[in-house]
């Protein structure tokens, strides 16, 4: 009988998690939307067409041509080419695939954090408001336009549930538990999460003493890192020349997408600086380039807020050690307002590569859930309705404080009085926020009472804790029509078959000032992601085929950023050896070829080079004095510099076009005398070169770019690229989890040997 009413209160717990996140999501699940703010259009839904394309042919995706001149997609850790869902969502439009694998995460986040709860003392139903606080608090909504980010923090609390269990039990499994979930925030393309999750081990050390768990802990990372060893083996020789790895992170990136002090009072007050006026309250906090906030929403709700502060009081030694954590990742994430980080970051070099302090909130986040969960525990245990009324008329009183603060110079430092609108927009918004919480939580502490007398209303504070939560951050998933995707102005341009046909030209985007975005309307949605498209900006142009130059992955190299990015002057000089051939900008020019009326963009044809040219060459010892010869001269027609190579004439000939693959480029070159060939793509480790089937060296030209020597006569010339380090990784990778399954199913064969009657020993 126990078993059957256990096997039915798991049931209603699955359909509890599963209902909550309909409700959540229900709008982006019954429509035909897809997610389209910030980097889903700038990034991870262009890359999600390409990949399809791609894997939909048969074909493994290990170059991509429409960013910068061309970039290794194997090893750009962001991408996730490995990731389960990634091939689970496969069937699916591109588009609706980033939807879906977006959404999923945040189902598989609630019951990560179910499982960790429940490896509390606490019950289902606690459990149950544990899970709903994490998947749909402020930061994993904050940062829903980020699609590593949300399956890598989704994983964490399985990584902490894997930890409590391998201190406790130390058995095969729970090592094999914890390398899965590890190894699922490495695969999301997050690897500086693995380094934070540190903390939590210490903290699971601390509260449980099991210090001898580390050595098993420390394997567990050990072979997760094998099992993705398929992705980080590429990753570390693409990365070791980029300006990621190898470049310092700016002062401005440290201090934009820190959390600002002034934002703290967020916590409790959804919406602390509106979208309507966030651009002019930016620069009042020293934030003048902040057009968006990297963590769009930080709100703990109200009731999310008072179960924490009530678990916390318990003096769960877990509880309180995770606590530590959270308050140390809150201090963490203020960055350069905190002033520890600085020090931490000489003291843990790894850790000065974190270019968004505000990821040190996921941390926070996934600590909090074991104090919600107790905390819910014990208001269901110990009903403390006196205690939540005081809360709620302290936060209705807060309110009325706050109604004036935004004109309070010593809250907020105006360098001038602000308009008034925009103080009306934040008293506004601070009073209404504050308000809503205290009618939460007056709601939760009837709750409370009426389960005095039935305790089935104590089930209610779940589903107040996820209504709260619903109405803050429900509005940071935003959609848009799956049609607005197509409605780039340009896209008609782009519209070249694939094949052996000549690559389109490149763009240069001068567009200077994205559209503005706010969250409102449907409408004011489908005109920001069409103003965007309009700019070709970034990997967005890739959408309508475009190739613009701008890169937005990590492993772009210290050689492309010294070409296209140290000097704007630089660009303009080189640019049309590059092959950039089209140019975005604002302008009313009757000679290009279209013109976007809204933006005032048109794009215009300049004179270029081929993609695949013939020239003259001189040679340099290196890169450095390439660099300084591209500083002060621009370019000849009659020759380009090039790396250690010999110095050739240009001679007279022809390129032809005979195949034209991501990973594979084929031409027909005729030329009357010795010279050099140059393809305008970059120059990166894993290509390689073949002359009439012989294999030559490729000479790094323009710093960046592709050079061989090619005698007189006619030849064929083959480009073809290897992802370094794909197959020793990939079998590491298959040769790890053949291993992990073996294991595992040895394990559970113990297990069921042990535990059965006949044997005589005890489970």
């Amino acid at each position: 009988m126990a078993d059957r009413r256990a096997a039915h209160a798991k049931r209603w717990v699955w359909l509890a998690l599963l209902a909550a996140w309909i409700g959540f999501f229900w709008l982006q699940m019954v429509t035909p939307t897809v997610t389209f703010y910030r980097d889903h259009l700038f990034t991870y839904l262009p890359l999600a067409q390409y990949q399809h394309q791609r894997l939909g042919a048969g074909e493994l995706p290990r170059w991509y041509p429409f960013e910068g001149l061309g970039v290794p997609l194997i090893g750009q850790l962001a991408v996730g080419t490995f990731h389960p869902l990634t091939y689970l969502f496969l069937p699916l439009s591109p588009e609706m695939a980033v939807k879906w694998t977006l959404l999923t995460g945040y189902f598989l986040a609630s019951l990560g954090a179910y499982r960790f709860a429940r490896a509390l003392p606490v019950g289902r139903m606690a459990a149950v408001g544990a899970a709903i606080f994490f998947a749909y608090g402020g930061f994993m909504l904050g940062i829903s336009s980020t699609l590593p980010y949300v399956l890598s923090h989704a994983a964490l609390p399985w990584v902490c549930w894997s930890l409590i269990r391998l201190a406790r039990r130390r058995r095969p499994r729970d090592v094999l538990a914890l390398a899965a979930s590890v190894a699922l925030v490495l695969l999301a393309g997050d690897p500086q999460t693995v380094i934070l999750c540190g903390l939590l081990a210490l903290a699971v050390c601390v509260a449980t003493g099991a210090w001898r768990s580390l050595p098993a802990m420390a394997a567990g990372v050990g072979l997760a890192a094998a099992l993705c060893l398929v992705e980080l083996l590429p990753a570390q020789l693409c990365f070791g020349q980029s300006v990621r790895l190898l470049g310092t992170v700016s002062s401005d990136i440290a201090r934009t997408w820190a959390l600002h002090p002034l934002r703290l009072p967020e916590l409790l007050v959804p919406g602390f600086v509106p979208d309507s006026v966030r651009l002019v309250v930016a620069p009042l906090l020293g934030q003048e380039k902040l057009r968006s906030f990297f963590v769009t929403t930080i709100f703990l709700g109200g009731i999310g807020t008072a179960s924490a502060v009530f678990g916390v009081r318990t003096g769960v030694r877990l509880v309180r050690a995770f606590a530590v954590v959270a308050l140390v990742s809150l201090h963490q994430a203020l960055g350069v307002y905190g002033h520890l980080l600085p020090l931490l970051q000489v003291l843990v070099p790894p850790l000065a590569r974190f270019r968004y302090p505000e990821k040190y909130l996921g941390v926070a986040w996934v600590a909090l859930v074991p104090a919600v969960a107790v905390g819910l525990a014990e208001l269901r245990r110990r009903a403390p309705v006196r205690s939540l009324l005081i809360f709620a008329a302290g936060l209705a009183f807060l309110a009325t404080v706050v109604a004036i603060l935004p004109v309070a110079r010593w809250w907020f430092p105006w360098t001038e009085q602000p308009p008034a609108d925009v103080l009306a927009a934040l008293r506004a918004a601070w009073l209404a926020g504050l308000l809503w919480r205290a009618a939460f939580i007056a709601l939760a502490a009837g709750a409370l009472a009426a389960g005095r007398q039935r305790p089935a209303f104590v089930v209610l504070l779940p589903l107040l804790l996820w209504a709260e939560l619903w109405q803050a951050n429900a509005a940071h998933l935003p959609v848009v029509p799956r049609s607005v995707l197509s409605s780039g102005p340009f896209a008609s341009l782009f519209a070249a078959p694939p094949g052996a046909h000549p690559p389109l030209p490149r763009v240069h985007s001068e567009a200077s000032v994205l559209p503005e975005f706010v969250q409102a309307s449907t409408e004011e949605h489908a005109w920001w992601v069409t103003s965007t498209l309009a700019t070709l900006i970034s990997d967005a142009g890739a959408l309508q085929g475009a190739n613009e130059i701008s890169p937005r992955l990590g492993a772009f190299s210290v050689r492309y950023a010294r070409l296209v990015l140290a000097d704007p002057r630089r660009l303009s000089r080189w640019g049309p050896v590059l092959n950039i051939c089209l140019h975005v900008g604002p302008g009313q020019d009757p000679e290009c070829l279209g013109r976007e009326e809204r933006t005032g963009l048109q794009i215009c044809p300049r004179s270029c080079s081929p993609r695949a040219f013939l020239s003259g060459t001189r040679s340099f010892p290196n890169g450095a004095a390439v660099d300084d010869y591209l500083a002060r001269n621009g370019p000849d027609p009659e020759w380009v510099p090039w790396e250690r190579g010999p110095e050739l004439p240009r001679a007279s000939g022809t390129v032809r076009w005979l195949e034209n693959r991501p990973e594979h480029v084929g031409l027909e070159v005729s030329a009357h005398q010795t010279t050099g060939l140059v393809l305008a793509d970059e120059l990166a480790p894993g290509w390689n070169a073949r002359v009439d089937g012989e294999p030559v060296r490729i000479l790094p030209t323009l710093l960046a770019l592709r050079g061989i020597v090619i005698g007189p006569g006619t030849h064929r010339v083959d480009f073809d690229y290897v992802t370094p380090g794909l197959k020793v990784g990939a079998g590491v990778s298959l040769a790890t989890l053949l291993l992990g399954l073996v294991v595992l199913g040895w394990d559970l064969r113990r297990r069921r040997r042990q535990s059965d009657p006949a044997t005589g020993v005890a489970g």
